[in-house]
């Protein structure tokens, strides 16, 4: 894969390819590549300011592919040695608006750069569903703590508001 923004790897090429070849005018072409400048830009920016941060022990290295889980749901994935992988792509399938692409790119970038100082067991991940189960859940609680606890953060570094309805402070 070429090199990519700030030393991130970016897989374009193909992934572009992929995602904008149902598209037919050469106007929507243009305004899907902006898309995919402005996505992969959020996506740096986002990473850039929480690799450290949030995994505090292990520094992590971004990769964004937009080839990658098209025949999955997966966003993101962690591997191991602090590989964050997110796949944009995926997000986009659900979420074709912006705001809605970008508050999502955020939760699942926080959420694996939590997974980034987990102990986790990747052989017995493979095998064992209610250890992955117990994994998730836990990374889960912490992504959805941490926001709630940076609310005011996100809304002015990224403009992100309501990430976190207030009648479900508590039961965090």
């Amino acid at each position: 894969m070429p090199d990519g923004h700030n030393g991130h790897l970016v897989n374009l090429s193909l992934g572009c390819i992929l995602y904008l070849y149902k598209r037919k005018d050469v106007i929507t072409l243009i305004a899907d590549i902006n898309q995919i400048h402005e996505i992969n830009e959020f996506i740096n920016l986002v990473f850039n300011f929480y690799n450290g941060k949030i995994n505090t022990f292990n520094r992590a290295v971004l990769n964004i592919d937009w080839s990658g889980q098209m025949d999955n749901d997966n966003a993101g994935t962690t591997s191991n040695p602090n590989l964050v992988y997110i796949f944009p792509a995926v997000i986009l399938r659900h979420f074709p608006d912006m705001y809605w692409a970008k508050y999502n790119l955020l939760t699942c970038i926080i959420h694996e750069l939590h997974h980034v100082d987990q102990f986790i067991n990747y052989t017995r991940m493979r095998t064992d569903y209610k250890y992955k189960e117990e994994i998730e859940a836990v990374v889960e609680m912490e992504t959805y703590l941490y926001i709630a606890n940076h609310q005011h953060e996100i809304e002015n570094r990224f403009g992100i508001r309501d990430l976190v309805p207030r009648d479900q402070y508590y039961s965090l």
